[in-house]
């Protein structure tokens, strides 16, 4: 599949990240609008839901992020959360990184969603392309 055919539909809230602008540039056709569930959906059954390492942290400790995983497992069949950040900073964010790590577990064990690491807004991009491009079955 070519590039030019590809279409990601983008919650209006990912804006200020840069990523739609990103996908735009590599020739992405982009839908931006307002989403009830995740951050991209890249296919029909394909829900990408970004997260910083400090966003991963503050949705655990205000309540959000294990809800926002029931929502994304109940709507969609692949449901991907993307980790997007230096895991390094997490001594700096929070006194204990068990608290961390402990979601990741959850989320992988207990949700079954893969976690997908990327450094920046740019991987992203790219990560979210090549999601983009996988067929579903």
């Amino acid at each position: 599949m070519k590039v030019k055919d590809l279409r990601i539909i983008i919650d209006e809230r990912e804006r200020k990240s840069g990523i739609p602008k990103l996908l735009t540039a590599i020739g992405i056709k982009t839908e931006i609008k307002t989403l009830l569930i995740g951050d991209y959906i890249v296919g029909p059954e394909t829900v990408v839901e970004r997260k910083s390492v400090q966003d991963l942290v503050s949705s655990v400790f205000d309540g959000r992020l294990f809800d926002q995983c029931d929502r994304l497992k109940d709507n969609f069949q692949y449901p991907i959360l993307l980790l997007e950040g230096n895991v390094d900073e997490i001594e700096s964010i929070t006194e204990n990184p068990l608290i961390f790590y402990g979601a990741l577990s959850t989320i992988a064990i207990n949700f079954k969603i893969p976690i997908i690491p990327t450094p920046n807004a740019n991987h992203t991009a790219k990560l979210l392309v090549s999601l983009c491009s996988k067929k579903e079955s």
